[in-house]
């Protein structure tokens, strides 16, 4: 009997070993470069890259309008995230960035065609709302054309207020393009009937004959035809031209994206440290916030609701915009400056391979302050550049935090009264 019983010994020692190698590779070892697959069913914030430090990176979420295959979406999100880092600089700071993917199919107030011709706009205070479970600086919305209409194979891309709307089925390029749009407040370079610079362009220079502005960067060139052709460009043909013709921005932009960068981001070095989290999980977690919600008309500005919930704080990005922003004030000492910039930027190609562009000042504006949450009582002022209060709003603490998915309903922004 004892040899009979001693002959499973080996066979129980190996199915033992089979079971600690299982275990070992699908639960100890999570800290692998190998992303989840779409079927797990774990909804929210996926992680593409994060080293963490959110304060200090550049953060960008994408998300999905129009979508019904979670798994085209992560392939889309992984291309257009790949297709990014490889356009300079930002290929030479990809550490300074991390990239969210927001798994879920939401209502993003995503309006199409109407007033812009073939072009899809997402409103930026319904997508700011669905993101709160992801850090982010910048929003962007992957838009699936499939089923919408025949002649959006060519639907028109936008972006403002942070939020990108981009079709998915255009070349990966338009990403960088209208991230350049966002990030830096760089201009089209290319000229359209009735095109107008709405304040001061960085990219854009109105002494067209000569261009002294772009004589500060070695190789910068002198093109007539940047919006309008009262105005040069620095390069002939980059990303911000047609994106269909160039994978690069140029010197001179690049050198204007690169001191963005580095203006709002630190390296590794500089650090000192870098968290490396699993890929299941943020290297940092929500904390309690508040949505601070405003509307302007023109500029009269009104902070129309104020909600306590958990997500990530909004951080300022100095872009080369020279024109002011609006601040949030708390009678505790916090503030926050955010963007006052109103322009809807709208591009894309015809069924002729043509780039088509309409800038516009939006007059009506509906979008969300997202601020660290005082934990106590605290006066909220809203106000203008130069420092007058437009609005007020006496902020009572609850510590009654509510389910942001479930408390939060869509919104349409009304942008058609455009000035």
């Amino acid at each position: 009997m004892n040899l009979a019983k001693n002959k499973w010994i080996p066979l129980t020692i190996l199915l033992v070993l089979i079971v600690f190698v299982f275990v070992y590779l699908f639960i100890f070892n999570s800290n692998d470069e190998t992303e989840r697959f779409a079927s797990e069913p774990i909804a929210g914030c996926v992680v593409m890259n994060d080293r963490g430090h959110y304060e200090d990176s550049v953060d960008v979420v994408f998300l999905a309008e129009n979508y019904n295959d979670m798994g085209k979406f992560v392939s889309d999100s992984e291309t257009f995230r790949d297709g990014f880092l490889d356009v300079f600089p930002y290929s030479e700071y990809s550490e300074r960035f991390n990239f969210f993917r927001l798994e879920s199919f939401e209502n993003l107030g995503c309006e199409y065609d109407g007033e812009y011709e073939g072009a899809v706009v997402c409103d930026p205070a319904t997508v700011k709302k669905k993101s709160l479970s992801c850090p982010a600086d910048y929003y962007i919305v992957l838009v699936d054309i499939n089923g919408v209409r025949n002649f959006f194979d060519h639907l028109r891309s936008s972006a403002w207020r942070g939020v990108a709307s981009l079709n998915v089925a255009d070349d990966p390029l338009v990403f960088p393009h209208e991230f350049a749009h966002l990030f830096a407040d760089l201009h089209d370079e290319y000229a359209w009937e009735g095109g107008s610079i709405f304040g001061e362009s960085p990219n854009c220079d109105d002494e067209f004959a000569s261009c002294p502005q772009f004589e500060e960067v070695r190789g910068s060139e002198c093109h007539i035809g940047c919006v309008n052709n009262r105005h040069a460009r620095s390069v002939d043909i980059g990303i911000m031209r047609d994106y269909w013709k160039s994978s690069t921005y140029g010197v001179f932009n690049e050198y204007l994206i690169e001191n963005v960068i580095l203006e709002n981001s630190l390296g590794n070095s500089e650090i000192g440290t870098v968290s490396m989290s699993p890929k299941r999980l943020l290297a940092q977690v929500p904390e309690e916030v508040l949505l601070i919600e405003y509307e302007c008309i023109g500029a009269d500005c009104k902070i129309s609701s104020v909600l306590e919930t958990e997500g990530f704080v909004q951080k300022y990005i100095d872009t080369l915009a020279k024109d002011s922003v609006m601040s949030l004030d708390l009678n505790d000492g916090e503030s926050y400056n955010f963007d006052y910039l109103n322009t809807l930027y709208v591009e894309g190609h015809n069924v002729n391979g043509e780039m088509v562009a309409d800038h516009r000042i939006v007059s009506k504006i509906n979008d969300f302050v997202i601020v660290r949450n005082p934990m106590n009582d605290v006066k909220i002022e809203l106000k203008d550049p130069e420092g007058e209060v437009l609005d007020t709003y006496d902020y009572v603490f609850t510590s009654n935090v509510p389910d942001y998915v479930q408390s939060l309903n869509s919104q349409t922004v009304e942008i058609e009264d455009v000035v």
